[in-house]
């Protein structure tokens, strides 16, 4: 992984906590890192125990994070570090296909040609590159506060979760003046 990644993960880490967590009231349950301990065993793929997800490494936190979230989201290949964060913070929160469609209909709102089928391949890449990254950023945030909304209509009882997706969601807006491009590895 390069130096993009090792920046977007720990960007991650402002929101998902480096502490270990067992909230009754969070359907994650066990949670450390932001790693749940059903993602801890999907990805080891073997039953893990709640001291399992306690024990969990920062190292293999970043190992989960690259392979489920930064790989599948094509981001070594995002000429943008602040977009590529933007996708990858994003895919960690609401996952890999839901955060492709965003990003794909963000795409068309800025311009691009491109088809909306939640596959983040080359040709989403090649249209999220080509485009101005404060104005894909800016499409994707407004993206975002219309799923929050659908998602509180949706399932009144979520309000509770509202002011904190909206922030996490605010918060990427401070990416679209990172104005670093990727290494190329």
């Amino acid at each position: 992984m390069n130096s993009n990644f090792d920046a977007a993960f720990q960007y991650l880490l402002q929101d998902e906590s480096t502490r270990y967590t067992n909230d009754p009231n969070d359907p994650g349950g066990p949670t450390k890192f932001g790693i749940t301990l059903m993602a801890l065993q999907s990805f080891l793929g073997r039953p893990c125990t709640a001291l399992d997800v306690e024990n969990l490494s920062e190292d293999l936190a970043k190992q989960i994070y690259a392979q489920k979230y930064w790989a599948p989201l094509l981001c070594d290949s995002i000429s943008n570090a602040g977009v590529a964060t933007c996708l990858f913070d994003t895919g960690v929160l609401y996952g890999v296909g839901s955060t492709a469609m965003i990003a794909q209909k963000a795409a068309m709102n800025c311009g691009a040609q491109i088809k909306i089928d939640g596959i983040f391949g080359e040709e989403s890449v090649n249209a999220v590159n080509a485009l101005n990254q404060k104005d894909f950023i800016q499409s994707f945030y407004n993206l975002i506060l219309a799923r929050i909304e659908a998602v509180i209509s949706a399932k009144p009882d979520e309000e509770k979760y509202r002011r904190g997706w909206e922030a996490r969601a605010q918060r990427l807006l401070t990416l679209s003046d990172n104005a670093l491009v990727m290494n190329q590895n």
